[in-house]
């Protein structure tokens, strides 16, 4: 296991803005009681802290993608069975005191000192090391002298050939490739820049350097003849954490304000603050993104069944193609019996049926009489019939199974809350895609609980529109809130949301325009510039008797190509096509 770089991880957390975390912890819980220990989730603990300024919460996260130590004001839900890994943690430090927070090597691991009295009494010392490195992030808790008791995430041998994290283990710390600390490094020690230096040097000497902070100790060094190192230290103790936006467009975090980043930054009063606020977002977005895995798993798994048993029926239909042959022989022989007899293998006659009366070979089994021969190839016949009936059937059952499950699969992209997964996955289950799960001891209020709400826009002239997330919401938009009048939209032949303009009768051009890009950008082809979106009176969209949840069929309809990508949307947002603001 070779342990990623800061710049290959691609997370704004590195070694200085963790040093600010560490400096602002070491002001508030050294000395603080362990009161409680949670793991709301598989790689997260939270201490709960009893200080001298009263009551705080410690969190730990070892996610791949969002690890940290930070204070935090944010609730967590917790399980009603606490796992392993927390009982084992509450056996251990519950009660204990915090008496160092420390930061090993200047990298992204955070060592937590923790003093505790063991069964006779005694005063002993745990070790709660939080390493927050991408993929390969953990929480060990171990004796003083490092001697693992257990781990967040246990690694292996055959997992990784570097180091191993068992119970039982000496802990050991992840290999840096020859990188020091640069709270070691002395000016004498740093070479002087003849301006041969690259811009990856200081990431490239030293532990937790990621390259913006790289790029600001280069700057600090060709602008200055004393140690880059000593000033940026004197820069994060003193000043505020800060946000921006980087380069990429995308949030970002610093422990200061960089003076190498053209940015506008908002300051924060602790990093904890900051950290709370800044990934607050994040989290809920994985978190979605998880729930809605399995959901996306069972939906993939069954597109593919349903695409290999549409192979397999349209090779059973080509087979049954050329039926009508086996009539044409059977027909061919009644008229011709008298040529018949038993323990013939073909026979070759006249096809009356054609206007040159070709003649024609048509295959016997000797076994069999000339009737039985007859009557052979007219059951085949009506077999074939049969089938190319049932296949036919099956096939267009097949595909508007495929399309559903797309569509859904469209639905779950989009969801923004949980509740309306949810809806995805009981519809789902209720069709037997889902396995059923026991009934909760709050269902019944769930059963009162009203629907997710679509999404609400009002265009330039005034007019509400409404757009469907998921198939409750399209069925409940499109047959139960929609006025025969009114005007419903939907994108051509792809998976979509249903789309309805309020409209009373009419039909202003610029309000379908409007409406039409949002149907455009809330389906399957977001982000092309020319979507045909069909649009009509929602009194000529009518549901099959049968049809799954959100099919529809209509007549009497319009087509129009618009532009479905965001710029398009912000557009209708931020009321650019009109004077006053559209969205609400």
């Amino acid at each position: 296991m070779t342990l990623p770089a800061l710049e290959e991880i691609k997370m704004p957390f590195d070694g200085a803005f963790l040093n600010s975390v560490i400096n602002e912890l070491n002001s508030t819980v050294l000395g603080a009681r362990i009161e409680k220990i949670l793991q709301p989730g598989t790689d997260e603990i939270i201490l709960q802290l009893h200080t001298n300024t009263g009551s705080t919460r410690l969190l730990l996260s070892s996610s791949p993608s969002n690890p940290r130590i930070q204070l935090t004001n944010i609730p967590k839900k917790n399980p009603d069975v606490p796992p392993p890994f927390c009982m084992l943690l509450r056996k251990h430090i519950t009660g204990g005191r915090i008496v160092d927070v420390a930061q090993r090597d200047f990298d992204r691991i955070a060592e937590i000192t923790i003093q505790t009295k063991n069964d006779l009494q005694d005063i002993t010392h745990k070790k709660l090391i939080i390493e927050m490195m991408g993929k390969y992030s953990n929480i060990i808790l171990t004796d003083s002298d490092y001697k693992i008791f257990d781990c967040a995430k246990r690694v292996s041998g055959d997992m990784s050939s570097v180091r191993e994290l068992f119970p039982g283990l000496t802990y050991e710390k992840p290999p840096q490739s020859g990188k020091r600390d640069p709270r070691l490094c002395t000016q004498e020690e740093l070479p002087i820049d003849d301006g041969s230096f690259s811009e990856s040097f200081f990431s490239d000497s030293f532990c937790g350097i990621s390259i913006p902070t790289g790029r600001e100790l280069m700057l600090y060094a060709r602008k200055t003849d004393s140690n880059p190192l000593g000033l940026f230290f004197e820069k994060i103790n003193s000043s505020k954490p800060v946000t921006y936006t980087n380069a990429k467009g995308k949030n970002d975090i610093l422990p200061y304000k960089y003076e190498s980043v053209d940015s506008d930054f908002k300051e924060w009063d602790s990093p904890s603050e900051l950290l709370d606020s800044f990934y607050a977002l994040c989290d809920s977005e994985n978190k979605l993104r998880q729930y809605t895995s399995n959901i996306t798993k069972v939906l993939h798994n069954n597109i593919t069944r349903a695409e290999k048993k549409k192979a397999l029926l349209e090779k059973e239909l080509d087979d049954v193609k050329d039926n009508d042959k086996n009539r044409l022989y059977g027909e061919l022989l009644t008229a011709n019996i008298y040529m018949l007899s038993k323990g013939m293998e073909k026979v070759t006659v006249q096809n009356y049926y054609c206007d040159d009366l070709p003649e024609i070979e048509i295959p016997l089994r000797k076994e069999l009489t000339p009737s039985e021969n007859i009557q052979r190839y007219y059951k085949r016949y009506t077999k074939g019939k049969n089938a190319y009936a049932e296949i036919t059937k099956q096939l267009a059952e097949t595909e508007a199974e495929t399309e559903y499950l797309r569509s859904q699969l469209y639905n779950t992209q989009f969801c923004t809350e949980f509740d309306e997964i949810d809806e995805i996955a009981s519809e789902l289950e209720k069709l037997g895609y889902v396995k059923h799960k026991a009934k909760q001891k709050d269902n019944k209020n769930n059963k009162n609980k009203a629907a997710t709400a679509p999404q609400h826009f009002v265009t330039s002239a005034g007019r509400d529109v409404y757009v469907g997330k998921n198939n409750k919401q399209n069925e409940y938009l499109t047959h139960r809130m929609a006025a025969d009048d009114d005007i419903w939209l939907h994108a051509k032949n792809i998976a979509a949301s249903h789309v309805i303009l309020k409209c009373a009768g009419k039909m202003p051009e610029q309000c379908i325009t409007e409406a039409a890009v949002l149907a455009a950008y809330n389906s399957s082809a977001r982000g092309a510039t020319k979507i045909p979106v069909d649009y009509c009176f929602k009194k000529n969209v009518r549901k099959p008797s049968g049809a799954k949840p959100g099919y529809v069929i209509y007549d009497n309809y319009y087509t129009i190509v618009v532009d479905g990508t965001q710029e398009a949307v912000n557009k209708i947002i931020h009321g650019e096509n009109n004077d006053e603001k559209v969205f609400r």
